[in-house]
C-alpha cells in the first residue's frame, strides 16, 4: 500500500468522507462528520487557516486529516469546549 495524502476542500470528499465516518467510527457521532466540520469552521475560523487532507489508497478514500492552522500550531478542528471528538478518520 502506498497511500496518497492531498490537499482537499470541503466539497472535494463530503460524500465519501460520510460514508468512510459510518465504517470506521459510527459511534463517534457528528463531531466527525463533513457536515459539522465545515458548520464549525463557517462560524469558528476566523484568524485560522484550514488544512483539509484526503488519503487515499489507489483512489479510495481511506483518511481524512481535518487540521487548522492557529498562530503557529495545528490543531484538529473542533473546540474541546464543543466536541466531544475531534480526531483524524481512518
Amino acid at each position: 500500500m502506498t497511500p496518497i495524502c492531498e490537499q482537499v476542500e470541503w466539497g472535494d470528499v463530503t460524500s465519501e468522507w460520510d460514508s468512510l465516518l459510518r465504517k470506521v467510527r459510527p459511534a463517534a457521532g457528528p463531531f466527525l462528520s463533513p457536515q459539522f466540520q465545515s458548520a464549525w469552521w463557517e462560524i469558528f475560523s476566523a484568524g485560522q487557516h484550514l488544512h483539509l487532507f484526503a488519503v487515499r489508497d489507489k483512489g479510495a478514500l481511506i483518511g481524512i486529516l481535518p487540521f487548522m492552522i492557529r498562530d503557529t500550531t495545528a490543531e484538529f478542528i473542533g473546540d474541546f469546549g464543543v466536541c466531544d471528538y475531534m480526531d483524524f478518520l481512518s
